[in-house]
């Protein structure tokens, strides 16, 4: 009996040792599960259950992979808008059970995925105070957080409120400071009122919490705080919810009643049809920030908020279009920041006040969105600057939301990469860096690893390219090419543009953005050739792009990318410029890659040119240049030198500062704008061929 046992145990022991563990191995003995049979449902793929099987892996081809544990995935909200070829396999548990082979593949066409925002049922089921984002006895999961092993980058992020809590402290109150806005005034007390209340609750000390009263005195005081720019209104009004619900056990009941006065004057007393019609960023900014005030003070008046609370979930759907299909935000960067941390923010409000998740991620393209936020940040910690963006990459929190929604650590590698880097780049987006530690507080993500894409493509109003070289060195290349309508909120007349960085060096970027008190007038005239376009960062001379003599591009004009390289020795893509180029040419097409050597091409077909014309090929790039006869342009940023050339033989190169001096302009140091001049005739067709070689 024990001979026949040993044999036994050996001859188990042999079976399992045989072949590798895990997913898609070829373990000798072990059963192949049976491939899942597809079917549609709406957006969704769906199959019945494998007997045996971990999970499955969902391949949507040509798009993007991913593992799920149910039996179905809607591919709208993975992938957006479009047709999609499916597939899936059935994932082997064991050394007994090996991945099914994968299924036959089935065509899926989304034509629209949105799912309308769903508020509570029971609005009086609303926990208590504090109920917004971070619940009693919560706190301790900041400090737990602090504490992990691999978190240092989250204790710089803490270290960094604390200590702007303790200068606040030792500053004067928040006072109103007019110019037309008291937009920066409404910002700078949320950050004061949100650091000052998030240092109250991590460590206790009443300090803050008296400090945070005082702001919010101070700012309830003001005759009001400009509704006629209802942004000011909504930041404010986020301000004093947050000190009222996170420092409400300190506040006598006095206090409390003088901030639910001030809200009630300054900010719910206005229905959501007078500030929630748009569909751009305005739309979760302004409405965020009264339903969070809403939710905070929500006893007080019940009738109102809840009337606030019910609209403003209607309203708020119609800023959510503009995600769709696949994430690009039409708004660029710096806008992408702004409008989703507020529509996260209610997000989290509602999931800590009612246990609610009213689906943000039921609507095209939000969830993907983060990859596109994350995709904009360049090697070297500045963003794919196009539309009203600022040129450096910034700590943003929001990535948090989706990072810990979607169960993807990746998403905050840019995070964690800056400030591991003591690059505390918090610069308009820092008053809401708790929402960072409060997140990730309440997942757990484990190890942030190197997202496993490097390339991201967008379509939508704004479609866009991006390829990065890699994610962990600074001089790894990076290329954005951007298509889209001048008109669009917050663009430029840059449609068909590309930025280049490599090395470190934007060698073609952008000025960025501009401050808009003193030109706003300029800035509202969007017509042909409406003085918004005269404003170098706004016009044609300011970007990547061509101009035919000094004609703008076709304001009206829509540039697609139509075409994609992903393959060894060219990422990049085709812009279709036929539109925006109309009037010059019968057709404008520019393509723009990356060779092996990271060396850029841009090469402009141009077919029909309808006028004798001049034609300018425009760069602007952040670094020093000089005209060289016959041989283009040098460029010099410290030891790094890139050259640009052009196979026109009579093409005229040029550079000059990128400091126009005009009165409207601000200067733009350590920029030039550089480029040829080409003499085009009547009729003719040109292939532009401009080749940027860093050595």
């Amino acid at each position: 009996m024990k001979r026949f046992l040993a044999i036994l145990i050996i001859a188990l022991a042999g079976i399992l040792s045989c072949g590798k563990d895990g997913h898609g191995s070829k373990t000798a003995g072990a059963q192949v599960l049976s491939a899942p049979a597809l079917s549609i449902e709406g957006n969704s793929v769906s199959w019945y259950p494998v007997p045996n099987a971990s999970g499955y892996q969902v391949d949507i081809e040509g798009y993007a992979s991913r593992q799920v544990q149910s039996c179905y995935a809607n591919i709208g909200e993975i992938a957006g808008i479009g047709r999609f070829n499916v597939r899936v396999k059935a994932l082997g548990n064991s050394r007994l059970f090996q991945d099914s082979d994968w299924s036959e593949s089935i065509s899926i066409n989304i034509e629209r995925y949105s799912v309308p925002l769903s508020g509570p049922d029971d609005l009086s089921s609303i926990a208590s105070h504090p109920r917004l984002f971070l619940k009693a006895g919560e706190e301790v999961l900041v400090e737990q957080l602090l504490q992990k092993s691999g978190n240092a980058y989250l204790r710089t992020a803490h270290n960094h409120i604390i200590s702007g809590a303790e200068e606040i402290c030792q500053k004067g109150v928040i006072t109103r400071n007019w110019n037309g806005s008291m937009l920066n005034v409404a910002r700078e007390a949320l950050r004061r009122i949100f650091f000052l209340s998030y240092a109250y609750r991590t460590s206790g000390q009443e300090k803050y919490a008296e400090r945070a009263w005082k702001e919010m005195e101070s700012l309830g005081s003001f005759d009001d705080w400009n509704p006629s720019h209802y942004l000011d209104v909504a930041e404010a009004s986020l301000a004093m919810a947050i000190g009222y619900d996170w420092c409400y056990n300190y506040l006598t009941p006095s206090r409390q009643k003088a901030i639910y006065d001030a809200l009630y004057e300054h900010s719910l007393i206005y229905p959501v049809s007078n500030y929630g019609r748009s569909t751009n960023n305005w739309n979760p900014v302004c409405i965020g920030g009264s339903l969070c005030a809403a939710i905070a003070v929500f006893e007080r008046d019940t009738d109102n908020c809840s009337t606030l609370i019910r609209d403003g979930i209607e309203y708020l759907q119609r800023g959510l279009d503009c995600y769709g299909p696949d994430g690009a935000y039409p708004e660029g960067y710096s806008y992408w920041g702004y409008g989703t941390s507020y529509e996260t923010a209610v997000s989290d409000a509602f999931l800590t006040a009612f246990a609610k998740d009213i689906g943000l991620h039921r609507s095209s393209g939000f969830l993907r969105s983060a990859e596109y936020r994350l995709f904009c940040n360049t090697p070297a910690h500045a963003n794919f600057a196009y539309s009203d963006a600022g040129t450096s990459a910034v700590v943003c929190s929001t990535l948090a939301w989706f990072a810990s929604f979607l169960g993807k650590p990746y998403l905050m590698w840019e995070t964690k990469r800056m400030l591991d880097d003591k690059d505390l780049f918090f610069e308009g987006e820092d008053r809401f860096l708790p929402m960072l530690l409060v997140r990730l507080a309440k997942s757990d993500l484990g190890t942030i690893r190197v997202p496993d894409s490097n390339i991201f493509v967008g379509k939508g109003e704004m479609p866009v390219f991006i390829y990065r070289q890699g994610w962990s060195n600074k001089e790894d290349a990076y290329l954005g090419v951007k298509g889209g309508r001048p008109t669009i909120s917050h663009a430029h007349m840059d449609e068909g543009m590309f930025f280049y960085e490599y090395k470190g060096v934007v060698w073609a970027g952008d000025c960025g953005s501009q401050s808009y008190g003193a030109v706003q007038d300029m800035l509202s005239d969007t017509s042909q050739d409406g003085q918004r376009w005269k404003l170098f960062r706004y016009g044609c001379a300011g970007h990547n792009i061509l101009q035919f003599s000094s004609n703008n591009q076709k304001v009206d004009g829509n540039a697609t990318i139509d075409e994609v390289w992903d393959e060894d020795g060219r990422k990049g893509c085709i812009v279709n410029l036929d539109d925006i180029y109309s009037e010059s040419a019968e057709s404008v097409r520019r393509e723009v890659w990356l060779d092996a050597g990271m060396v850029l091409h841009v090469v402009d077909k141009i077919r029909g040119v309808k006028a004798d014309e001049t034609l300018h090929w425009n760069m602007v790039s952040r670094s020093e240049g000089r005209t060289q006869a016959g041989k283009g342009i040098v460029f010099v940023s410290g030891d790094k030198q890139a050259e640009l050339s052009c196979n026109i033989q009579d093409a005229v190169p040029y550079c000059l500062s990128a400091t126009t001096g005009n009165s409207y302009d601000p200067a733009n140091p350590g920029y030039v704008r550089a480029g040829f001049n080409i003499e085009l005739k009547r009729g003719q067709d040109y292939t532009i061929e401009v080749e940027l070689k860093t050595k």
